[in-house]
């Protein structure tokens, strides 16, 4: 888990009521809202996106990945359970 990545995170998340977990076994931070997974992505994913654009980027996604995964007939599979990882946010 980076610093860098824990304190973007905790700026950005909670204006958007958003919360996220930290897998250590397969080193992903997923994000979701209300137990329903948003995004996910990797360190290297994270830092291959210039430093200007990250918020920009990933807000427009959370919200995308919000709208999509309430609309979704199958929710069965969006639920995430609490002890997939560590919280951040």
């Amino acid at each position: 888990m980076r610093n860098e990545i824990v304190l973007f995170l905790q700026a950005t998340l909670p204006r958007l009521g958003m919360e996220c977990w930290y897998d250590t076994l397969h080193e992903n931070y997923l994000i979701h809202k209300r137990g329903r997974m948003i995004q996910g992505f990797t360190t290297q994913i994270f830092y291959s996106i210039p430093k200007r654009e990250r918020a920009n980027m990933f807000e427009p996604l959370m919200k995308i990945g919000l709208s999509t995964n309430l609309g979704n007939e199958d929710n069965a599979n969006l639920y995430m359970e609490k002890r997939v990882g560590k919280t951040i946010v």
